[in-house]
């Protein structure tokens, strides 16, 4: 379930980060028009992957009995493939807002455009390696990369990253600390 969840929170983000790269017809690394294409094809891949992705688990746990009949009842069960979806695209949501949000707090101005600018900041983070602390310090790099490359001030960048960083991840770690250790 683990997995399907991360699959699908990784196909949002992905999903949107393309969609802004062709709307926006650029990217931090230069990408022009010409690249749509491609881009179009990463998506219907990782689509597909996620479609096929229980018939996947199936095979793949074949030799182990209980795994095997997990992904059998995983694959009967589509409805769970489909929320996971509608959740991963709210989330997907929720942090866009949250992120033009503080940016805007911080001085920045925000429209549409800037709006595609941050799904290319989720693909761009998506795709880039780091598990430590929840890629803190590569968020904050990608940020002020792909939004830099965009013309927003870099320091309202990181700041606005680290402290979303903090609104999501630090202050509910330190609370949940706070109500385990009571317990």
């Amino acid at each position: 379930m683990t997995l399907i969840s991360n699959y699908a929170q990784f196909t949002s983000s992905i999903s949107f980060g393309v969609i802004a790269c062709i709307i926006l017809k650029q990217s931090p690394l230069g990408w022009e028009f010409h690249y749509t294409w491609l881009l179009m094809l990463l998506l219907l891949g990782i689509l597909l992957c996620y479609i096929f992705i229980t018939k996947l688990l199936v095979w793949l746990y074949s030799p182990k009995r209980f795994l095997h009949r997990f992904a059998l009842d995983l694959k009967g069960n589509q409805s769970f493939q489909l929320k996971t979806v509608f959740i991963s695209l709210m989330r997907h949501g929720v942090f866009t807002t949250q992120f033009a949000c503080m940016l805007y707090a911080m001085g920045e101005n925000i429209s549409l455009t800037s709006i595609f600018w941050i799904w290319q900041t989720y693909f761009w983070l998506t795709l880039s390696p780091g598990i430590i602390l929840g890629k803190l310090f590569v968020r904050e790099s990608v940020a002020a990369w792909v939004l830099g490359y965009a013309g927003m001030n870099v320091a309202v960048v990181m700041g606005a990253s680290f402290l979303l960083w903090s609104i999501n991840l630090f202050v509910p770690t330190l609370v949940g600390v706070v109500i385990c250790k009571s317990k």
